[in-house]
């Protein structure tokens, strides 16, 4: 993966937009490896499903911008991913956060399941789209506070790539039922003073 694409990766992780959906580009590219630190995504055969393992650490532009001082972003886990008999793609998340500022840590869990309804290619373009379910991009607690931002539920969105060099062009969420508390505001405040 080049540096310009995994930088496209990671603000899209750090802006809390859908985590999952990235990842799920991530894992989508069997036996993809990052290099400098950056992390890696292995892909195994399992008997019914392929098993992704997530390792990345890398410094979230987006909190450390907002936050003034660097945090260091890590995800670890798996991605267990089938493919049912019309050619889609069911996958299984139990990922790791781990948030790390220079006096704190803050982590959570990215679990749940995401369903291929779609998949078309539309001239250079691949359009895809997916229902998710569970933690759908973040579920900061801080203690003695509770939750502060979340993305938990079910969405269905529609992701575009191009064709050819599997580039990120568009993303849209179609359907969002559930808990959404964006990472914005007294929200955003709260956890870079947990951070600090």
């Amino acid at each position: 993966m080049d540096v310009n694409r995994f930088d496209a990766v990671a603000r899209g992780l750090s802006t809390g937009a859908n985590r999952r959906g990235v990842l799920a580009l991530l894992a989508g590219v069997a036996g993809l490896s990052m290099r400098e630190g950056a992390g890696r995504v292995q892909a195994k055969v399992a008997d019914k499903f392929d098993v992704e393992e997530v390792d990345a650490v890398f410094v979230d532009e987006f909190l450390t911008e907002e936050c003034g001082f660097e945090v260091t972003h890590t995800i670890t886990g798996i991605v267990k991913v089938s493919t049912g008999r019309n050619g889609l793609t069911l996958s299984r998340f139990r990922l790791r956060h781990e948030l790390i500022g220079p006096g704190g840590t803050l982590s959570f869990p990215d679990v749940g399941i995401d369903k291929e309804l779609a998949v078309v290619e539309d001239g250079d373009t691949t359009v895809t789209t997916v229902m998710a379910t569970g933690v759908l991009s973040l579920r900061i607690v801080i203690p003695g506070q509770g939750v502060v931002a979340a993305n938990t539920g079910r969405e269905t969105r529609i992701t575009t790539v191009d064709t050819a060099t599997g580039e990120f062009i568009s993303f849209e969420v179609i359907v969002d039922s559930g808990l959404d508390r964006p990472l914005e505001g007294a929200a955003l405040d709260a956890v870079c003073q947990a951070l600090a």
